[in-house]
């Protein structure tokens, strides 16, 4: 059997952590090439932006948002670089750095090579992979959002008014789907690889157009019925009829469980099942995967450092605050008190765990109904009669129990840098969590009404 990705109860105080202290050479190298794929996507976007008034193509455009423009509406572009900064971010458009090929119907985003990516208040962005990549199967990558950026050809890019268009024709899934929704850093990845090995089952792990849609409502750049609509779009089309496939399991982001209820409504037919792990774990193995990340390290630093400029940390501290999943279960102001004496992993924490505590608060006050919860310890210790209870539960045949179990023997996020198992016993220069992190995590909980990290988590509605 796979271990567990850490112990229980971790040792707080010693956890490692596989970065150097300080700034190396390599890390150097890392940003001096980020600065240079963002001045090579500028000139690009540039010269296009001179190329497309000259051909004509500019034009096109501006017919392809109107009503009349439906048979051409869809710009498909060339991919000639990519760059996602950071990793850890949800896909944007500016990934790809692409060229103006031609233009073409809607229909041929039906394809079964081409994916949605992202969207925007304004636009979806599909993207076309080879017929010999399966960009759903985790031998390709434990996350779909990696697989599309890695191995993506082509940028599909449509406004829209036509892509609602295109997916109401798709109408609501005909087929039995299971809506998959976590704290993160709590097994729902190696869950998901359970669920892959079922015949008949499409697995989508993270297709992070929903995080997209989670962020745009929650920055209010949509309002409640645009949200609607873009939601049911994108389920729609993530979820949509292929051949062989008579299930589809879709793992969402952590930031995802706050549109649940919108789910449930849009989609009642979907089967719901919520899976989480004591926050003291959750956050520790956050901490080791986030900060191999260069702009994480980079935020950290400007908010940590002493001599970073009030002004410069001031707005780094209300970039970070917007991404926290605000509600009344809180007090808001004593949250922002909280972290704005306290240090980048506060921020962190309040990022992750307020939507935890959303959902946790929804679920006591009977809001949000239906939804199963399942704790990651007991997966792991009983998963036969884990499985079996779920599979009842989201209307799969329990004779698949025994296939489900083989993906246990494998690191469920090998190859990303997500995996805290494939650098156990290398030998290198650490970082270990400080007491002021500690305090700062410990203090956000308190101030969303979360236990702290020594404490186990107790969430309603429990499967077991």
């Amino acid at each position: 059997m796979r271990p567990p990705e850490q112990d229980s109860k971790p040792d707080l105080l010693h956890e490692k952590l596989m970065l150097p202290q300080e700034w190396t050479l390599k890390q150097a190298k890392e940003l001096t090439s980020v600065i240079a794929y963002y001045l090579f996507h500028l000139g690009v976007r540039a010269g296009q932006s001179v190329c497309w008034t000259l051909t004509g193509v500019r034009t096109k455009l501006q017919v392809a948002e109107s009503e009349e423009g439906y048979e051409e509406s869809v710009q498909v572009r060339t991919i000639v670089s990519r760059l996602r900064f950071p990793q850890v971010n949800h896909p944007r458009p500016w990934d790809f750095t692409s060229l103006h090929e031609r233009f073409t119907h809607p229909r041929d985003l039906l394809s079964q090579q081409v994916t949605l990516y992202c969207v925007t208040t304004t636009h979806a962005h599909l993207v076309e992979t080879p017929t010999s990549v399966d960009v759903y199967s985790s031998r390709t990558s434990p996350f779909m959002k990696r697989a599309q950026f890695k191995h993506a050809v082509r940028v599909m890019v449509v406004p829209l008014r036509h892509f609602y268009r295109l997916t109401a024709s798709l109408g609501d899934p005909a087929t039995g789907v299971a809506w998959i929704t976590n704290s993160g850093r709590c097994g729902s990845t190696l869950l998901l690889q359970m669920l892959e090995n079922i015949p008949g089952m499409r697995c989508l792990s993270e297709p992070d157009v929903t995080t997209n849609v989670a962020l745009l409502s929650r920055a209010g750049h949509l309002d409640a019925a645009e949200v609607e609509m873009l939601s049911r779009a994108v389920v729609r089309y993530l979820c949509r009829a292929a051949p062989g496939v008579t299930h589809v399991a879709v793992k969402v982001r952590y930031t995802c469980v706050t549109e649940v209820q919108l789910v449930q409504k849009l989609f009642p037919a979907f089967r719901h099942v919520y899976l989480y792990r004591d926050l003291g774990n959750v956050m520790t193995s956050f901490y080791k995967f986030i900060h191999r990340d260069l702009a994480v390290c980079m935020l950290e630093k400007l908010i940590n450092s002493a001599s970073t400029l009030p002004p410069v940390r001031t707005r780094v501290r209300a970039y970070l605050a917007g991404m926290i999943a605000w509600a009344d279960c809180y007090d808001r102001e004593e949250l922002v008190q909280v972290l704005s004496s306290g240090t980048f992993m506060g921020y962190g924490t309040a990022i992750i765990c307020s939507n935890l505590a959303v959902f946790k608060k929804d679920l006591e006050t009977g809001v949000t109904k239906d939804v199963p919860t399942l704790h990651y310890d007991e997966l792991i210790r009983q998963p036969r009669t884990v499985l079996t209870r779920l599979f009842q539960h989201l209307a799969i045949p329990t004779c698949h129990v025994d296939e489900a179990l083989k993906a246990l023997d494998a690191d469920s996020q090998a190859g990303t840098i997500a995996s805290n198992i494939q650098d156990r016993g290398i030998r290198q220069a650490v970082r270990k969590i400080t007491t002021k992190d500690i305090d700062s995590m410990n203090a956000a909980l308190s101030a969303m009404g979360l236990p702290d990290m020594t404490h186990r988590l107790h969430m309603p509605a429990s499967m077991m």
